[in-house]
């Protein structure tokens, strides 16, 4: 049996197409926003004709949701729980083909929402690859796949922009990816920097956006926009007794704060002591001019964060950073399995210790947060105590990469700390040494990772370690960490896949899950066979 915390709604409460409409989309559609006006049902809307072979044919769909502007965006078809939701596809498609015939492109059908109560897929209007699929159970305040659909299709309501206020919207993921692109571009090209080091500066525009946008989101609509960080308004106030107004006002806000949090112990490193902003004032006016409408933590209150991972794996997967991104259906489908059976009274201890821009590690965040928000169980301070152990106490990361681990620490940072536990160093390495050239705060980072990371301690393990990385015994430090995986002296290289096969059993307790991604060789490989058995 399934159940929808949001809705308050099970499965066992549905059981026909119109249980369907009544039960489950009459309230997902108030959810997202659309009043009764904004839902065209069947019985006020005509058939279409449509092409089938040589043959012509009448369609006819359930639901029409239609945005602000009036125009119809999303084509709703409700199926009996019986019939498999994607052989429902043709016919939603076959209509939005017919309706966009004679339509001007803004007034063209986007979405085919497709529902039998138990799944419900969301399609654009001209793939059969749905975007993002949930079951009954998430629909849910914070579930990360409804986050996404919410994403997608929510109704928004476009205030008119005037003289005294701004308007503040979110758009569609799409649409953000793009723009992200474009930025991160225009930022590589004008202020002449490697890809590596205009994506760091870019990210930090974007730290700043995030954090000025989730205090914006609390202000009155009609607030005046050059009280507004962020905005063009308040870059023309400030322009009068500042030449950079970003950099030495919000950066130099931002960095203060993180380094007392550091000198608290609260927060790991993420930006260097001495550290500026490098974007010039220009690029910083452009980027604002494309931003200031722009709502980034906009996508639902516990992951205010997500939208940075969106413009990771959109602006600069695999290219800038030599870092391969696990795409997000992966991702999702991973974390699923390895939290179907948790207690929140007991979360589990997570590590990815190649782990990225921490996606894995805020994919659990996000899904805990979600099944706890609702929980009747507990009250307001017992889920304020879990929340802060989940997010400060369960998630471990190490990367490879310094800068990738601040990028990490920055996601952490976004969606509730955690980032005290993303730790810079060799994810295959038992015991990371202290060298005479350490500073205090590299020194203490160190022992602190010796300190947590230690065998026998995660419940579950979430990771896509790199394939084919080969460690040599000709390389004193990967020699050590040889040594450290493979008994004797006569192994002179190996493959990280097969090491991090070894770290991960060393880390797991007994009784613990390991869910990574894992290439072919190891498992069908003839000269891994003593391995995998």
């Amino acid at each position: 049996m399934q159940y929808s915390t949001l809705f308050k709604l099970s499965s066992d409460d549905i059981h026909s197409e119109a249980e369907v409409e009544t039960r489950l989309l009459a309230k997902l559609f108030n959810d997202l926003g659309y009043s009764e006006k904004d839902v065209i049902p069947k019985k006020r809307l005509p058939a279409l004709l449509v092409n089938d072979g040589r043959h012509q044919t009448k369609k006819e769909v359930d639901f029409l949701l239609q945005n602000a502007n009036g125009d119809v965006n999303v084509v709703v078809e409700a199926k009996d729980p019986k019939i498999n939701v994607h052989a429902a596809w043709g016919q939603a498609a076959s209509y939005a083909l017919s309706y966009n015939r004679d339509k001007e492109e803004h007034k063209k059908v986007k979405w085919l929402l497709i529902s039998n109560g138990y799944i419900t897929s969301l399609y654009k209007h001209d793939s059969d690859v749905p975007i993002v699929t949930l079951q009954l159970s998430d629909f849910a305040g914070g579930s990360p796949p409804y986050a996404v659909l919410s994403g997608y299709i929510k109704y928004h309501v476009y205030i008119t922009q005037s003289k005294d206020f701004l308007p503040f919207t979110h758009v569609t993921q799409d649409k953000l990816n793009v723009l992200f692109f474009q930025s991160h571009d225009l930022v590589w090209r004008k202020e002449k920097l490697n890809p590596t080091d205009a994506f760091f500066e870019f990210c930090k525009f974007i730290f700043m956006k995030i954090k000025e946008d989730k205090i914006r989101e609390k202000l009155p609509l009609n607030v005046q926009a050059y009280k507004i960080p962020l905005t063009l308004k308040w870059l023309e106030v400030h322009e009068g007794t500042s030449n950079h107004p970003v950099r030495d006002i919000l950066f130099f806000k931002l960095h203060n704060e993180l380094e007392t949090a550091i000198h608290k112990d609260k927060k790991k490193r993420i930006f260097e002591t001495n550290e500026t902003l490098k974007l010039s004032a220009s690029t910083c006016k452009t980027l604002i001019a494309k931003f200031e409408g722009i709502n980034l933590s906009a996508i639902d209150e516990d992951l205010n964060g997500r939208m940075f991972e969106v413009f990771l794996s959109a602006a600069i997967r695999g290219r800038a950073l030599g870092q391969y991104f696990t795409p997000r259906p992966v991702v999702d489908f991973m974390t699923r399995i390895g939290l179907q059976n948790t207690n929140l009274l007991n979360p589990p201890k997570v590590i990815d210790a190649c782990s990225g821009t921490a996606g894995f590690l805020i994919e659990v965040m996000a899904y805990l947060l979600s099944g706890l928000r609702e929980d009747t169980r507990f009250n307001a301070s017992e889920k304020a105590r879990i929340k802060e152990k989940i997010c400060n106490e369960q998630l471990y990361g190490i990367e490879a990469n310094e800068r990738v681990a601040r990028i990490a620490r920055i996601n952490m940072y976004l969606h509730g700390d955690g980032g005290s536990h993303i730790f810079y160093g060799d994810g295959l390495d038992n015991k990371p040494v202290l060298t005479d050239n350490m500073t205090d705060e590299r020194v203490s980072e160190v022992i602190d990772h010796n300190k947590k990371i230690v065998p026998e301690m995660f419940d579950l393990v979430l990771s896509n370690p790199p394939f084919s990385m080969k460690y040599a015994a000709s390389n004193e430090d990967e020699k050590r960490i040889l040594q450290q995986r493979i008994s004797g002296e006569s192994c002179k290289t190996a493959k990280s896949n097969r090491l991090f096969l070894d770290r991960y059993y060393e880390l797991m307790k007994p009784g613990a899950i390991m869910l990574i991604v894992l290439d072919d060789t190891l498992l069908n490989g003839t000269s891994y066979r003593a391995v995998t058995r």
